[in-house]
């Protein structure tokens, strides 16, 4: 999966393995991230929603090398990118420790577009391991779970995006 975001720093490209590994709420998975543009082409849209339109990041083959373009130019040869969901997040971060560890905790409004429809909206939790021990992020998901008015997800903001994705289709 790619995915292209815009913050602070421009337009960034990730590539995450679609295959999540962990018991739990815990999940890992590869992620490897590069420039997802020149560097003049790397501004906020006007619209200050975040959301970026394949159109507006160019070719890939023009982006700075890194190992995340790389395996997007192996994934997609010669075919231009195409937008299959439009998700918009706000993300309010802190890190806080946790024994000896120190653990990102984001917590993320998020939204998908609905192209004619209201859009499907959702809060998440995400817990980042950032340095020490999964033991240590091991106890706080435990601690969270205990919390009646929190659930592990069950599918990644990509799923559930292409799910609505996919519905707004059919309902045409």
């Amino acid at each position: 999966m790619a995915r292209i975001r815009t913050g602070d720093g421009g337009h960034r490209l990730t590539i995450k393995s679609l295959a999540r590994r962990g018991v739990g709420a815990v999940h890992r998975r590869l992620e490897l991230e590069g420039d997802a543009a020149r560097a003049e082409d790397a501004e906020e849209p006007e619209d200050g929603t975040g959301h970026v339109d394949t159109g507006e990041v160019g070719d890939p083959r023009g982006w700075p090398p890194s190992p995340a373009r790389d395996r997007l130019l192996d994934a997609i040869g010669t075919d231009p990118l195409v937008t299959l969901a439009t998700l918009r997040q706000r993300r309010l971060q802190r890190d806080v420790a946790v024994g000896a560890s120190v653990v990102e905790l984001s917590l993320d409004e998020v939204e998908v577009a609905r192209p004619g429809g209201r859009p499907e909206r959702w809060v998440e939790l995400e817990c980042e391991l950032r340095s020490g021990t999964e033991a240590d992020l091991a106890a706080l998901g435990v601690l969270l779970s205990r919390r009646p008015d929190l659930a592990p997800a069950t599918s990644s903001k990509l799923e559930r995006a292409l799910i609505v994705a996919s519905a707004s289709f059919t309902e045409r």
